[in-house]
Parts: structure tokens; sequence; C-alpha cells
């Protein structure tokens, strides 16, 4: 949702704008919108959706990043590794009807999921940044939605030498021959434009 109201909506505006004549509904949701299932003409999400019917393209990436507020760190500590997060508290992620509370972390060629727990679970990647904001725990987030955060100094990086996994940006949209101009209008103008 973050995201989608920070970037996306901006986009979407600006591109209503540059065509009159359509008529926008932005929807928002951290747990996923399916194109199908839920009714729209192009779904916006991170990672690429689990129906093989959709159409998809990949339109921005990013890295994940594992960050905190000064003050949680200054109380708690920072991880030196991947493997020290037990003992602090994890601001977790959930989608639908799963928790997020594995983390991926590369050293090396080696790739590792470190089960990560805490007190605090959201299904909102905004309540989950303002939790960070608010030094409740660490957050594995992605780098577009806290860079200005990094660089103010609200958040500090963690465990920067052990990078996370990669954070995949897709359009998604129902097949047709060919699809409808205002598809492949809006998908080729947020891809021009970029997200971070």
């Amino acid at each position: 949702m973050e995201l989608g109201r920070r970037r996306i909506g901006p986009l979407l505006a600006e591109f209503a704008t540059l065509h009159p004549a359509l008529e926008v509904h932005l929807a928002l949701s951290d747990a996923g919108l399916e194109v199908g299932e839920d009714g729209l003409d192009v779904a916006i999400r991170i990672g690429r959706p689990d129906d093989p019917t959709v159409i998809t393209r990949k339109i921005a990436s990013t890295k994940r990043i594992v960050c905190a507020a000064p003050s949680y760190l200054a109380a708690r500590g920072t991880p030196a590794r991947p493997a020290d997060l037990g003992a602090h508290e994890c601001l977790r992620l959930a989608r639908r009807h799963r928790l997020l509370d594995r983390w991926r972390f590369r050293a090396e060629s080696r790739v590792a999921e470190i089960k990560v727990g805490g007190q605090f679970s959201s299904s909102s990647g905004d309540v989950l940044h303002a939790w960070a904001l608010e030094g409740r725990g660490l957050s594995l987030e992605a780098l577009w939605d806290v860079a200005d955060d990094l660089q103010a100094g609200r958040l500090v990086e963690c465990l920067a030498d052990h990078w996370c996994d990669s954070v995949d940006l897709f359009a998604a949209f129902l097949p047709g021959r060919p699809a409808p101009p205002r598809i492949r209008l809006f998908v080729d103008f947020i891809a021009s434009a970029g997200v971070s």
C-alpha cells in the first residue's frame, strides 16, 4: 500500500491527465489483489502472480534491507549477522493467511533462511514502517519504501554485508489479443516512469 500511495497513485493521476477520457480507480492492498478475481484491468504487485493465465511484465526491482530506528538499536544493539535476529524484535508482514516470518539472506554463495519472531505483525506495510520508525523493532523493507528515512537518519540499515533478496514489481493483466490500448499504454507508462 505504501508504494501504491506514494508512487503509483501520483503516476496514475499523471497518466489520467494525459488520457482524460479514462475513468480510473486505484485499489490498494498489502494482502495482494488478483486481476481476474478482483475485477481489475491491471494489478501492480510485488512478485509474479501464481495464476498462469495472466500476462505479467516486470516493471521495477529493488533490494530488501533490514533496518531499524536509532532508538531501537541504542536500546537493543545492532545485529552483526542474520543468526542474531533471534534475540531481536522483528516486525513481520502477514499476507492473506500466512505470516512472513522467514527472512532470506545471502553471504557469499550461500542463501540462509532465518526464522524471526517478535511481538508485532501486520498485514499493512505502512504500519510496519511506522512501527520501525517508532523504534519497536527491526523491519525487512524494500529500499524504495525507506530510502528517504535512511538518508534522513530516521532508520539505519543493518546486516548490509548479508544481502537480502530483491523485490520485483510486476504488472499483471488478463490475456487479450491484442491487449486493450488503455492497459498497454498504462503498463508502458509505469515501466518507463520508474517507481523508486
